[in-house]
């Protein structure tokens, strides 16, 4: 069961990722903190639209960007195997 479980939520993540990288790609900008003109609320917008449409799973997707990585996998993993890899 464990690993039923583990290969579910390994399809649940890889699919939260590749959601996560469309949107960093749709944004295409790197905002640029030494700017704070309107080239960086432009910026800032269309980061923000493109981790809009993640939708709920948007909170996820930043957390998973900037999180550390062991809470993050306690939470989407239960296998000791799985997490080590």
């Amino acid at each position: 069961m464990q690993k039923l479980f583990d290969e579910e939520m390994h399809s649940a993540l890889q699919q939260l990722m590749d959601e996560t990288i469309e949107a960093l790609q749709m944004a295409k900008v790197s905002p640029d903190v030494d700017d704070l003109g309107a080239t960086f609320a432009v910026a800032l917008l269309k980061l923000g639209l493109a981790f809009r449409k993640l939708g709920s799973d948007g909170q996820k997707a930043i957390e998973i960007l900037t999180g550390a990585a062991n809470p993050i996998l306690d939470r989407w993993f239960e296998s000791e195997e799985v997490k080590a890899t």
